[in-house]
């Protein structure tokens, strides 16, 4: 009896010590602006991604029929499932638009855009994508990083 307690405590804290080891991986203000650019978005230009306020700000210009609309868009982690994080979107200027936003964020694979939150799939990003195991346990915007620990 007392080896088969002694096998349960010994499982428990391994199984607890294996949930709390993550790998942190930093996703700089730059490094999103170079995901978003490869998302071949012809109708946008000055495109610029900053991180302020643990805020991630996205601005540029969006061309829409023979206007040009300069837009600012704040977004903030709320959720992540598996490898892909949900942001909700703070702050839209000048015009909140769903056309806006469906045109900035349906980009297949890496970015989504419904039910009023942008989907970011990390699966889509080189450094994650070479670490076969792990989901999202952490996220944190500080400084000029986006901080994602990805553990079993």
């Amino acid at each position: 009896m007392k080896i088969k307690e002694l096998l349960n405590g010994i499982t428990g804290e391994l199984t607890s010590f294996i949930n709390e080891r993550t790998i942190t991986v930093r996703i700089t203000s730059q490094k999103l602006l170079k995901i978003l650019e490869k998302q071949h978005l012809p109708e946008v230009t000055n495109l610029d991604v900053k991180i302020i306020n643990e805020r991630i700000i996205i601005s540029g210009m969006q061309k829409r029929l023979l206007l040009n609309i300069n837009f600012r868009i704040e977004l903030i982690p709320v959720q992540s499932v598996k490898r892909i994080i949900y942001f909700d979107i703070l702050n839209m200027k000048p015009i909140n638009q769903e056309w806006m936003k469906r045109r900035l964020f349906n980009k297949p694979n890496l970015l989504s855009y419904e039910n009023k939150k942008v989907a970011l799939n990390l699966n889509e990003i080189d450094q994650i994508k070479s670490m076969p195991i792990g989901n999202i346990k952490k996220i944190k915007v500080k400084e000029d990083k986006l901080l994602v620990s990805l553990g079993i």
